[in-house]
């Protein structure tokens, strides 16, 4: 099935496992960058890589409100 346009994607994607694997490795390093950057006090830098993680994470929650129930 189609998804929604991803953030920052000009046309549909399809679901695949590793389109999802790939936003799950992106947000994973989101974190640890926003971690990073929380600890030595660039909150400007936070508040971005926040801004793509909470994107990433509505994306992957239309994706899964989209799945049928089992």
């Amino acid at each position: 099935p189609a998804a929604p346009d991803g953030p920052g994607d000009d046309q549909p994607q399809f679901i695949t496992t590793e389109l999802i694997q790939r936003y799950l490795d992106e947000n994973q390093q989101l974190i640890l960058a926003i971690l990073e950057n929380q600890n030595i006090g660039k909150l400007q830098e936070c508040a971005q890589y926040q801004q793509r993680l909470q994107q990433n994470l509505m994306y992957l929650a239309a994706i899964a409100d989209a799945q049928p129930s089992p």
